[in-house]
């Protein structure tokens, strides 16, 4: 097996890609969130660690749990099932004055 080595000139070896300027779009946008709920809700930083690391427990809980039932019905009709689902639920925490208010009814 041959190597190439690399050239003198570091950007010619740099390939940006869409899926890469999504992604870091991405992650901006979700560490200006994350730093707007901290500002809002006058949160601490355990709170906010608490809170990012709630919502990626619940990202990864869902991505496990959706594969089963994406096999057996296919991707499109369980992500439709899955925002009609998210709708409802993202709509209560929109309401919520401070951090405490989000769990009362």
């Amino acid at each position: 097996m041959t190597l190439m080595p690399a050239s003198a000139d570091p950007a010619k070896d740099t390939v940006v890609t869409p899926a890469i300027i999504v992604s870091a779009l991405g992650a901006a946008l979700g560490g200006l969130l994350f730093g707007a709920l901290q500002t809002h809700f006058a949160l601490s930083d355990q709170a906010l660690g608490f809170t990012v690391a709630s919502a990626l427990i619940g990202t990864v809980i869902g991505s496990l749990g959706a594969g089963a039932p994406a096999d057996r019905f296919g991707r499109r009709p369980v992500l439709l099932a899955i925002a009609a689902l998210l709708n409802p639920s993202a709509s209560h925490p929109l309401k919520a004055i401070d951090f405490s208010s989000i769990s009362r009814r």
